[in-house]
């Protein structure tokens, strides 16, 4: 099963959201080389990630009213001052999107 976690930093365009047997799974417009596999099809697991695509206003924007999604994610540590707001975020990182 591949994640969506193995495009990190690379430029992608949601084109389908899919909830089967409670595992969430997107579809992109751009085919991807994993373990010498094409992929275009991946598993959202980490939170964050998972709560924005599973969104039901997202999921229909993109399923019923065709609207793509153009993102990318990165691995980022917490800030000093999201660690100061709550100290156990220290030495921990998420997942943020950014615009390509």
């Amino acid at each position: 099963m591949v994640r969506i976690n193995e495009i990190e930093n690379m430029p992608f365009t949601v084109n389908h959201i899919e909830f089967d047997n409670e595992m969430l799974f997107i579809e992109t417009d751009e085919v991807f080389w994993i373990n010498e596999e094409q992929v275009s099809r991946f598993l959202v697991s980490p939170v964050g990630l998972k709560k924005f695509f599973a969104d039901p206003e997202r999921m229909k924007d993109v399923n019923e009213r065709k609207n793509k999604i153009r993102t990318r994610i990165q691995k980022v540590p917490f800030t000093e001052l999201e660690i100061s707001i709550n100290p156990s975020f220290e030495g921990k990182s998420h997942w943020i999107f950014s615009s390509s």
